[in-house]
Parts: structure tokens; sequence; C-alpha cells
């Protein structure tokens, strides 16, 4: 996304989107352009730090060793936080929809 492509939506992901929105084209469309908007990359700036302050704690050694402590971190992420994170995703995401909406 950082690169001007469209973005990747994993089924996963659709299937919440779809119990949010009846018809795809209204949440494809806001999720498009709203692609590159910084709020709706909590990923970047949640997962990834969490990730990095857990991971490195200590020394991994070497490749294989960083790669299973990852895998370790992340299944260890509590399913709130998750939820969490998509709850207020899909609240920006409605927010921005209404912002989108009252512009025209």
């Amino acid at each position: 996304m950082h690169d001007g492509a469209p973005p990747h939506i994993g089924f996963c992901v659709q299937k919440v989107l779809h119990s949010f929105y009846r018809r795809t084209e209204n949440w494809l469309r806001n999720i498009l352009q709203m692609a590159t908007d910084p709020d709706l990359t909590s990923c970047d700036y949640w997962l990834w730090s969490h990730l990095k302050s857990v991971v490195n704690r200590g020394n991994a050694g070497n490749l294989a060793t960083l790669r299973d402590r990852i895998i370790l971190k992340v299944r260890q992420i509590k399913v709130e936080l998750l939820r969490f994170a998509v709850k207020h995703a899909v609240r920006r995401m409605h927010f921005f929809g209404t912002l989108e909406r009252s512009a025209h």
C-alpha cells in the first residue's frame, strides 16, 4: 500500500467487513480510497512496535531462533487485543466514510 499499489484484503478481513456492510462496493470503495491513510494502519504502529519490543528481549543468536521467537510472540498476542484493534479500525472506517459523504 505504501508503494501506491491497491491493498490486499485477506478473506478473513473481507468476512469481518461483510458483517458490517451488506454490499461489497460500500466497504471496498472506502478501503481503496483510504489505503494510505496512516490512521488505518494500526499494525504499523501497534503490532510491529509490540513485536519488536518483545522479540528483541535478549539476543536471538541466529535467524532460525529469531524466526521461532517471532512466531511464538505472535501466537502469544491476546485475542482481546486483536479484537480491540479491529473494532477501532472499523470505527475509523465508518468515521472516514461519514466525512467523505458529508464532503459531497
